[in-house]
């Protein structure tokens, strides 16, 4: 299974744990076909996903019992069906955030930089390298998919699908966005080195090796749940930026 804004996912068992349903409102007019066709397979995806937890959670919890629940921050977690879930509320509106780690198990990455207001967008460019080790895609996807759910649903942000750089199929028809381009709000994904957040004004990058980068991803996340509430170091960005 797989999406058209990320790379390709050749597990079909991990995409099914991507995230739970979302709804997608008509109103978002302004959204290019690209973009509102990834919307529309993600959104699909997520269907699936729903009724797989839904029916995961009565196959391996039929009585409610023995769910892993961990209290972080105030906020409930309970891990079901591969995922750990919590309530969000914002505005009077009841989120269920689902994400593949839990907070206690993100705490050690390291979490650097800081961004500025170049980065308060409505659209979030979510760029790769198309060039990268093909064995890093499929972790790509998962982190690509996870960061957008919660763009959309809980943020009401439109995710852009995006490639640092147009050396492959894959990124004929997307936009080829990096963190030079200050005018947008950027967020590169890449799955290798050690799991880290690194931050620069209108950008942020996402590093880990495999699921590590999905840990990377579900702190950001937290962060802006404001479930976690970790304090940024300073950092020399410039050496982890990906080469054009």
């Amino acid at each position: 299974m797989g999406c058209s804004a990320c790379p390709p996912v050749k597990n079909e068992e991990e995409s099914k744990k991507l995230d739970e349903s979302i709804q997608i409102e008509s109103e978002n007019k302004s959204i290019n076909p690209a973009t509102k066709k990834f919307i529309i397979i993600v959104s699909v995806v997520c269907v699936l996903l729903f009724l797989f937890i839904f029916f995961g959670i009565k196959l391996f919890y039929p009585e409610g019992n023995n769910i892993p629940t961990v209290e972080y921050n105030g906020f409930t977690f309970q891990k079901m069906s591969g995922l750990w879930h919590t309530n969000w509320v914002n505005n009077g509106q009841t989120y269920t955030v689902s994400l593949r780690y839990n907070p206690q198990e993100v705490e050690e990455v390291p979490f650097l930089g800081e961004l500025n207001s170049s980065f308060s967008k409505h659209q979030v460019y979510l760029t790769f390298d198309p060039t990268a080790d093909s064995s890093e895609f499929k972790y790509i996807a998962l982190a690509n998919a996870e960061i957008s759910l919660s763009l959309v649903k809980a943020f009401g942000k439109e995710p852009v699908a995006a490639c640092i750089k147009n050396e492959t199929d894959a990124c004929i028809d997307r936009p080829i966005v990096t963190c030079e381009d200050s005018d947008k709000a950027v967020i590169v994904i890449s799955a290798n080195g050690d799991p880290a957040i690194l931050m620069k004004d209108n950008c942020v990058i996402l590093k880990g090796e495999g699921l590590d980068v999905i840990k990377s991803a579900d702190k950001l996340l937290y962060t802006w749940y404001k479930m976690m509430f970790p304090i940024a170091k300073p950092i020399d960005f410039d050496q982890f930026m990906p080469q054009n």
